[in-house]
């Protein structure tokens, strides 16, 4: 399987790792692993740098239609690792999940991303003052590359 996750109750992270070949199924799976383990409203770091994210555009609507479901759920700061061409193929995902009220970042490194769950806007968030996060996503797009 080429996603792997660990889930920490403790720090309230949910951090998946993938690697090589990623479907619709595999990410089915992490989705199903954090609902049932109660970990949506955790912070999540998901980690897609070495990876070929290998979705068709019914796969991408299926998954987006999932993403949506969720949305009303109380869901926790995201942290995206993506390459350039991985942001832009997933650019429709991405408007998906920037509309849910949560934090979101992407990011070109996991260090990045660590470092953004780990601040102190990200950590209020996670109890609930929302507000001092400022605004709630940041996946925008500038000359074809996502925000950092």
């Amino acid at each position: 399987m080429p996603v792997y996750w660990k889930i920490d109750s403790e720090a309230q992270l949910f951090d998946v790792q993938c690697e090589g070949v990623v479907g619709l199924a595999d990410l089915q799976r992490m989705l199903d692993a954090a609902a049932t383990s109660g970990a949506l409203h955790y912070r999540k770091l998901f980690d897609a740098e070495s990876a070929d994210l290998s979705l068709s555009e019914d796969e991408m609507m299926t998954l987006g239609v999932r993403l949506r479901t969720l949305q009303d759920t109380a869901l926790g700061p995201l942290a995206l690792v993506l390459r350039d061409e991985q942001a832009v193929a997933l650019s429709r995902l991405l408007g998906i999940l920037a509309v849910a009220r949560r934090p979101i970042k992407v990011v070109r490194d996991a260090a990045s991303a660590r470092k953004w769950l780990e601040s102190r806007p990200v950590l209020q968030a996670l109890s609930g003052d929302t507000a001092a996060v400022g605004p709630t996503s940041d996946v925008g797009f500038q000359s074809g590359r996502p925000a950092t």
